[in-house]
């Protein structure tokens, strides 16, 4: 997902690059739709992790600051995890009449 995007996903290819056989792959996720709808519960435990510590206390705009810089440097650190993440967002926005990737990840986006 992290270079090819999320229609290049297949079971194959995250097998190899988590260096498992492609049996394991298939036992931890029946198929690309589970691998796909366990995605987005990684990005909200991500996401979490910038949101956290937020000064809920100072307000909104800070709260918001604080998460969004948090995203920021996380950005830099790791671009190719993050934007794989929006990606993903993006794909299950624009999928979201035959996705229940969409469903599941649209209603927490909206909290976020």
């Amino acid at each position: 997902m992290h270079r090819e995007g999320v229609q290049f996903v297949t079971m194959r290819a995250v097998a190899k690059k988590a260096n498992a056989p492609l049996a394991t792959a298939n036992y931890c996720f029946s198929n690309k739709e589970k691998l796909m709808d366990a995605a987005p519960e990684a990005w909200f435990n991500n996401l979490s992790r910038f949101s956290s510590d937020a000064p809920v206390h100072l307000g909104r705009r800070k709260t918001v600051e604080h998460v969004a810089e948090g995203y920021w440097r996380a950005l830099e650190e790791e671009p190719a995890s993050i934007l794989a993440e929006i990606e993903l967002i993006l794909w299950a926005t624009r999928s979201a009449d035959v996705s229940p990737l969409a469903t599941k990840s649209g209603p927490r986006t909206a909290r976020a």
